[in-house]
């Protein structure tokens, strides 16, 4: 490798990343897609444990013989059980919308920050190796070349 390659490929190197591959990485978060997901999972287990609750209250309501009756406890354990159901499809509707937010504000940070860096642009080159370098710079970070004023 010669000189200028050899800056270029260690440049590539500290910076990590090209933006390119960078903005594909970006693209590929779908934290806010996966939250919608785990929300609306929960909330049909909720509805369904919800609809076994409704359904015990209003034959305790009517007085039927099978919901009072101290001997049945078919029905209580039917409670129980759609009671849990929904406790628990709340849970994943609350980590869901957790998740959701989370995928927001990562997406959010990451247009800020594209567009922060795109409105930061160094306005000067290097002459020696023609590396963008910070206006406040006095070397060249790449090949160490004293930068005029």
């Amino acid at each position: 490798m010669r000189g200028s390659a050899l800056a270029s490929y260690w440049q590539n190197r500290i910076k990590g990343y090209p933006s390119c591959n960078r903005d594909r990485l970006l693209q590929k978060n779908r934290l806010f897609e996966i939250g919608a997901i785990i929300l609306v999972i929960g909330a049909v287990v909720a509805l369904i444990g919800g609809y076994g609750e409704v359904g015990y209250i209003q034959c305790v309501a009517s007085s039927g013989a099978a919901c009072t009756a101290t001997a049945s406890t078919q029905y209580i354990t039917v409670f129980l059980a759609d009671s849990e159901m929904l406790s628990v499809g709340l849970s994943i509707v609350l980590v869901g919308a957790v998740i959701m937010i989370g995928g927001s504000i990562t997406n959010y940070l990451a247009r800020l920050g594209d567009e922060m860096k795109a409105s930061m642009s160094p306005s000067r080159v290097c002459p020696k190796c023609g590396t963008q370098v910070a206006t406040s710079s006095k070397f060249c970070q790449i090949c160490g070349n004293k930068l005029g004023e």
